[in-house]
């Protein structure tokens, strides 16, 4: 979690964001607003807004109210001989709620160029997923119907202000993968809003193309470190698989295995399905660094998370919607890496008065 949003969209924390993004997209000005007024603003003067410019302020309310969450305008000085400025403003969401507005003036007469759009886009996103994160405890207190929120909202600041920056060092050198980059992350937003708190199962390919997403994300921050290696079975690929559930098991395989290595390493997907049985089988393996099996089973039960991202919550949920018919067996040791295994059924009814088989070695 990003330090000044661990309390939610607060003054203390719209100064610091408004003056990341205003880094992050090059825009003359940057504001940061909760529901009813300006929290915070960085750049130029601080732009349109410290000047009481109300067309900019039409932008962001435009933003928080229409149904795209996404405004453009122009506006100005509140005289006409004032600098005019093309306006993007963005509505910032937590748990399905709006909460406030991003928004940025960009130079020049004319409206925002669509890449300065996508850009702010893509930062306003990535600022309502760390706001998801600020409540991830009350959610995961809150019982099973939340836990694949507390999920969603867990698994992403680990990596996420580390790949902007990445985006920011490209802009500056290539613009044309920075724009790739923007891509991808878009990507990756959109199925994490995609999958609400009702979408239990989905297609192996849709977490497929999630977990692609994610790796090209971390490859384009450490290049030739990380190595991956796909053996996909192609008939898994319509196989019902619990939503949230592979990518996070990759992102620890790269977080603690991969990245505390000396020297680069490989992470391995494997999936297969067995269509006699009607089971699907699925493999996470890294030869990272590895793991005390002490260390294991605490992330299990969530005693050590910052050893294991979304482990507990990959068990209760397996538990909530299989019972003991879902297995995950983890294998791993220090020096050697780690292993993950998945064998899952077609659901046919969620059990979750039963424990899912879960073995550590």
């Amino acid at each position: 979690m990003h330090p000044h949003l661990r309390q939610g969209l607060t003054p203390q924390a719209a100064g610091p964001l408004a003056r990341a993004v205003l880094q992050l997209t090059g825009a003359a000005a940057v504001a940061v607003t909760g529901r009813d007024r300006v929290l915070a603003t960085a750049g130029r003067r601080d732009g349109p807004w410290r000047a009481g410019d109300p067309a900019a302020d039409l932008v962001v309310q435009e933003a928080m109210s229409g149904r795209r969450g996404l405004a453009v305008g122009t506006g100005g000085a509140s005289r006409g001989d004032g600098p005019r400025h093309g306006i993007v403003a963005v509505r910032l969401q937590a748990r399905g709620e709006t909460v406030g507005a991003l928004a940025a003036a960009f130079p020049g007469p004319g409206r925002p160029h669509p890449a300065a759009r996508r850009l702010l886009a893509a930062a306003g996103a990535a600022v309502g997923l760390l706001l998801e994160g600020a409540t991830f405890e009350k959610l995961a207190a809150q019982g099973a119907r939340y836990r694949l929120q507390a999920l969603r909202a867990q698994i992403n600041p680990h990596f996420l202000y580390n790949v902007l920056t990445a985006v920011i060092v490209r802009v500056r050198t290539d613009p044309e993968e920075a724009r790739r980059l923007l891509i991808r992350l878009a990507d990756f937003f959109r199925y994490m809003y995609t999958v609400q708190t009702d979408v239990q199962l989905v297609p192996f390919s849709a977490e497929l193309a999630f977990v692609r997403t994610y790796l090209h994300l971390e490859r384009a921050r450490f290049g030739d470190r990380l190595h991956v290696v796909y053996d996909i079975d192609p008939q898994i690929l319509s196989f019902p698989v619990p939503a949230l559930t592979i990518q996070p098991l990759v992102e620890n395989a790269v977080k603690h295995g991969i990245i505390p290595k000396l020297g680069p390493g490989t992470v391995v997907l494997r999936a297969r399905t067995d269509l006699l049985a009607m089971r699907a089988y699925i493999e996470v393996r890294d030869n990272g660094v590895g793991a005390a099996p002490g260390t294991v089973r605490d992330a299990l039960v969530g005693k050590s998370p910052a050893h294991g991202i979304g482990l507990a919550n990959i068990r209760e949920r397996l538990e909530y919607l299989y019972g003991p018919r879902a297995s995950m067996v983890i294998d791993s040791r220090p020096g050697v890496g780690t292993r993950v295994r998945l064998s899952l059924p077609v659901l046919r009814h969620a059990d979750a008065s039963s424990p899912v088989d879960i073995h550590v070695r």
